[in-house]
């Protein structure tokens, strides 16, 4: 698995995560800071590979790598 295929997973893994959180909460259920450490964790996973991606494209000038950056 390359890493093209890592940073979709990980936005995935951590909008599921947050979407189970926003449901322990609704539910009251005691996992609810379980799901919010892996909502941070995949989010902070989804971001250092993005901006690894972005700083090895071939394609963006620097100062579109540093828009992109700033934005993540």
């Amino acid at each position: 698995m390359n890493n093209r295929n890592i940073v979709p997973l990980s936005y995935a893994l951590s909008i599921a995560f947050f979407c189970l959180g926003i449901y322990a909460q609704i539910t009251h259920s005691g996992d609810l800071m379980t799901m919010l450490i892996g909502c941070g964790v995949t989010q902070i996973l989804f971001a250092i590979l993005t901006i690894y991606e972005l700083r090895k494209s071939e394609q963006l000038t620097k100062s579109e790598k540093l828009n992109w950056t700033a934005f993540l």
